[in-house]
């Protein structure tokens, strides 16, 4: 939020600035509307477009979350104080923003109570509204109001009529009551109220236009600005004051020419420039790796079951073992998993889920790179790419992998935290963030490494389920950043199950060690 903020304010103070050092001179007030328009709300969405960069790599990794689920370590019970920074800060924006959200409504109220109490004639698309109180003529919707007493005598003249019009027709309400709201919301960004000083000269300029092409007399309509002036007093309408007098009789006498047309394109650029800088940067990734030559999602039938079922799946799954054992006894990994066929590797996938977890402890372990993963569960084929792990070891490990069989990580939940202690979880479940984590995380980065990288991640999810404090402890920077922006990029603002204790909600600090081999120049696979 914090950094969406920052990147909002900064993005809006430089259109801002860019309107006041060279458009508002300019005699271009349609295209200035639209400016300041499109400015204030390009600055306030750009910062949620995301933008790819970089060139994708195939870089040969394998992501291992070691330990399989990360760990929980003991529960942090942490006292919050109702008088803290954070809290303070929250609590001063809630109530100014509902101070002035008050005083919106009341300003609002108060022109539709003019409306509901004053004498109302029509006039073609818009209405006069006769008020007692002495006031300016002004205006706002399809509502001009203009004094009774002035009005009966004759005393309002037909161009002050026809300006107050002009801001009716041209619809100048909408811009007020957008940047009015906005200032509810945003009241702390600096750049709003200059864009609403800007808004409302605007207007003023635009409704001068109108009238000096009805009746071309400057001399005149200058006269009768000056026997019309008046503080402004009435939120949300648009009346004549002083403070922007001066500079409307300037604009009266300034002409268009090629520079004002070649100040408007310069904003384009601008626009441009604008774009690239405050838009996310989102680095590319291997996922299109991970997904060439991927086929459509297809779903098994009955019979596709019947022909995955077996009547001895561990034998089955043995004897097509025993078809590559002198690789598999040699640690040939790379070899074995370019000789095995398709048919063996679909097969091994599909007999893989029939195994129960003793039948597995009986098996070498080892991961295939191929096309196809069955689960019976949710019956449905998948494309993936896992890497073969070799020589690798789980953290968390006390037990040594047999002779001759690469180690792999079990699936299941973290072990459970002390007695009454129940671990946080993430909504979709702890395979789900780990498939999250894994998808986000990008290698692409990685690509100068070798070797075995390791790193140890922490953070914390407080008794309301918010992630929050993401550290890294490991031998790479560059690793432990990465790891960092994908764990923060996959929470955002997703709430996690708190950990409870005694029945009761209460913060936690999880672990999540990781390990990733890199495999310099790397021999693709042939397929068979």
């Amino acid at each position: 939020m914090e950094t969406y903020l920052f990147k909002m304010i900064l993005c809006s103070s430089i259109f801002i600035g860019f309107y006041y050092l060279i458009l508002e001179r300019q005699k271009a007030h349609r295209f200035k509307r639209f400016y300041l328009l499109s400015s204030i709300l390009f600055s306030m969405l750009v910062p949620f477009v995301s933008i790819t960069y970089g060139v994708v790599k195939d870089v040969s990794s394998q992501l291992v979350i070691a330990g399989g689920e990360g760990e929980t370590l003991a529960p942090l019970v942490v006292k919050e104080s109702l008088f803290s920074f954070e809290n303070i800060i929250y609590g001063m924006y809630f109530l100014v923003t509902t101070i002035l959200f008050v005083r919106f409504l009341i300003s609002l109220n108060s022109l539709r109570q003019a409306v509901k109490t004053g004498q109302k004639i029509k006039r073609g698309k818009f209405t006069l509204v006769l008020q007692d109180e002495k006031a300016t003529p002004h205006s706002f919707w399809n509502y001009i109001f203009v004094n009774r007493d002035d009005y009966e005598h004759g005393k309002i003249d037909e161009k002050i009529i026809l300006h107050e019009r002009t801001h009716l027709e041209q619809k100048h309400s909408f811009d007020v009551l957008l940047i009015e709201f906005l200032l509810t919301v945003f009241w702390f960004n600096p750049a709003f109220y200059f864009y609403k000083k800007a808004m409302l000269i605007n207007h003023e300029f635009l409704a001068d236009e109108r009238v000096l092409k009805y009746d071309s007399n400057i001399k005149s309509y200058k006269q009768l600005l000056l026997t019309e002036l008046i503080s402004e007093r009435i939120l949300f309408t648009n009346q004549f004051n002083l403070s922007n007098t001066k500079k409307r009789i300037k604009m009266m006498t300034t002409t268009n020419t090629k520079k004002s047309k070649f100040y408007a394109w310069l904003a384009l650029p601008l626009t441009v420039l604008m774009f690239f800088a405050f838009a996310e940067k989102v680095p590319a990734t291997n996922q299109e790796l991970k997904t060439k030559n991927k086929p459509a999602d297809q779903h098994f039938t009955k019979e596709d079951i019947e022909k995955i079922k077996s009547d001895d799946p561990f034998a089955e799954y043995q004897e097509i073992l025993n078809k590559y054992s002198d690789l598999l006894n040699e640690k040939k990994y790379d070899e074995f998993n370019r000789k095995i066929s398709d048919e063996d590797k679909k097969r091994l996938n599909e007999l893989n889920v029939l195994l129960t977890s003793e039948q597995r402890d009986q098996l070498p372990v080892f991961s295939l790179k191929g096309e196809y993963k069955s689960d019976e569960s949710n019956l449905k084929k998948e494309n993936y790419l896992i890497g073969v792990n070799k020589n690798l070891k789980t953290v968390n490990d006390t037990i040594k992998p047999k002779k001759d069989v690469a180690q792999t990580i079990k699936e299941g939940f973290p072990p459970p935290a002390p007695s009454e202690v129940t671990p946080a979880e993430h909504p979709a479940g702890l395979n789900s963030f780990r498939t999250l984590f894994a998808d986000e995380f990008n290698t692409a980065k990685m690509d100068k490494l070798e070797g075995l990288v390791k790193s140890t991640l922490y953070f914390d999810v407080d008794d309301k389920g918010n992630v929050s404090n993401f550290r890294a402890e490991g031998e790479n920077n560059d690793f432990n950043a990465e790891a960092i922006r994908a764990l923060k990029q996959i929470n955002g603002n997703t709430v996690w199950k708190p950990a409870t204790k005694d029945g009761k909600p209460v913060a936690y600090t999880f672990k999540l060690p990781l390990t990733m081999h890199f495999e310099k120049n790397p021999m693709p696979a042939n397929k068979k």
